[in-house]
């Protein structure tokens, strides 16, 4: 498994990327820190190891080509592996060991947060778009449930929006909130002067990855402003409300 001062090459028949292989969640950034900023992120690795053999988290891999690749959406099937998962970290492999000796050397990325049980809550978000000008942006989305709420913000370039144009990103969030009672969500452009344009969701979709015993969200015909927040309730996809 790879992290920052280790080894970044594929070496085995699957390799494990937490968080790109690079600097983890919750270690230093620089070396003012002293030690802690040289060993944090690898000893990372062996702090998820042993909570994979001990049972106490639950880290998937998805097969990508990179890191960023993987945050920007494109690589959350699983197809290869059917009718296992997607490679859990772990010791045991056996239930994709036929596939990994087919494809070779496979690489795997995930990302974790800082502190146990480390594992994030992903979903798989899909949205069509309907506006009248083409708009560049980056999205936040915030998890509702009570008085809790749970946000991330996908930065990982800028997205497009135009007329009937189907985007999907990759929503990990730090905390597992359920249920989920509201959403909302806000669209930066960066536009700072002249009037707001508008921003039409025809559909938007949230599908739970790992936790596949939840219901798929959905929600149709969202009218939102550019840089303006709005909330809605999600409703069960087989709805059209």
């Amino acid at each position: 498994m790879a992290v920052a001062f280790g080894l970044t090459g594929a070496h085995g028949h699957i390799d494990f990327y937490a968080n790109g292989g690079n600097d983890q969640p919750g270690c230093p950034k620089t070396i003012f820190a002293g030690k802690s900023y040289f060993v944090c992120d690898h000893q990372r690795s062996v702090f998820l190891f042993l909570c994979a053999l001990n049972r106490t988290c639950t880290l998937t891999g998805y097969p990508c080509s990179s890191y960023s690749v993987f945050l920007e959406g494109h690589c959350l099937q699983c197809e290869a592996f059917k009718p296992a998962s997607c490679p859990v970290l772990g010791y045991d492999v056996s239930q994709w060991r036929e596939t990994l000796l087919q494809l070779g050397q496979t690489q795997v990325f995930f990302s974790t947060t800082a502190t146990l049980p480390y594992r994030k809550l992903i979903y798989r978000v899909d949205m069509v778009t309907w506006n009248q000008y083409l708009r560049w942006g980056v999205v936040f989305i915030r998890l509702h449930s009570g008085r809790n709420f749970t946000e991330v913000r996908l930065d990982q370039k800028l997205l497009r929006f135009e007329q009937y144009t189907s985007t999907r990103l990759l929503a990990q969030f730090d905390e597992d909130l359920h249920p989920i009672q509201k959403i909302s969500m806000r669209i930066n452009t960066g536009n700072v002067i002249g009037p707001r344009y508008k921003i039409r969701l025809l559909r938007i979709r949230f599908t739970p990855l790992e936790r596949p015993e939840r219901p798929l969200m959905c929600r149709f015909d969202i009218i939102m402003e550019e840089n303006m927040e709005v909330a809605f309730r999600p409703l069960p996809c087989n709805s059209h409300l």
